[in-house]
């Protein structure tokens, strides 16, 4: 199965390259995809590791409200879905009370945490990308995780689900975004607090690989079986601020 799952995971990783946007010339200056304008490098987002700039700010909200959370043909031919639809919260439910989730303007939204918001769908093996953005509304700094492959229990004091939790927490001295929470550290890129990243998932077998902005920051395998489970996303503290889109998955599966 690890085998077979490794290869697949190889082609899955080709075919979400091939179907990437083209990076724009950065001797020519940026135009926004919206208006047609001058791009202000004040207004931009990360779309599945390629930067966009805008015009404005209402630009920016509306590409993120029509044009991102969708699969192009090349995703869809490949067996990519998506968890989050840009509208609403179908397809999730939440373990705990805590914590509130929101979808607006194509973004999933966490705050008033903690809390965690997990798919009804279960994976084991799997490709996952995402664009996040953390910020918090007080003093203290953005903290979220994503779980995976947990059995649906809640563990630490009933608050937060087993399995791995990979960290998105660009200020933790230990084990800060990319890495696994208490089983590996990330090699360190520049994130900050309010700005747009990407982050992908690959669990094949006990191999799990994390990348932040197309770059490999965590190789590591896991001791134990790999376990089925659900997803989950998590805003952390009472002013935290989460956000989620392009929320994109595809199951590896045995031969």
């Amino acid at each position: 199965m690890v085998r077979s799952a490794l290869a697949v995971l190889v082609l899955s990783t080709m075919c979400l390259a091939s179907a990437a946007p083209a990076v724009a010339d950065e001797d020519k200056p940026a135009v926004c995809p919206v208006s047609g304008k001058p791009a202000n490098p004040d207004h931009w987002i990360v779309s599945e590791g390629q930067k966009i700039a805008f015009c404005c700010g209402n630009c920016e909200k509306t590409y993120i409200a029509k044009r991102e959370n969708r699969l192009n043909g090349e995703q869809t031919k490949s067996g990519w879905k998506l968890l989050f639809n840009g509208n609403d919260l179908s397809g999730f439910r939440e373990p705990t009370r805590d914590g509130k989730w929101t979808a607006r303007g194509g973004i999933l939204t966490g705050t008033d945490g903690k809390g965690v918001l997990a798919t009804e769908e279960t994976f084991d093996d799997f490709i996952l990308t995402a664009d996040v953005r953390i910020s918090d509304r007080g003093d203290r700094r953005g903290n979220s995780g994503i779980y995976i492959r947990s059995s649906g229990l809640m563990a630490h004091r009933g608050r937060w689900p087993d399995g791995h939790e990979i960290q998105i927490d660009h200020g933790d001295p230990e084990f800060w975004t990319g890495s696994i929470w208490k089983g590996a550290h990330a090699r360190r890129v520049e994130t900050k607090d309010g700005e747009w990243f990407t982050m992908r998932i690959e669990a094949a077998g006990p191999r799990i690989r994390v990348f932040i902005n197309n770059e490999l920051v965590t190789d590591h395998v896991q001791t134990g079986p790999v376990q089925k489970g659900p997803i989950s996303f998590q805003v952390h503290h009472e002013t935290d601020l989460v956000e989620f889109k392009n929320l994109k998955v595809r199951a590896l599966r045995s031969a």
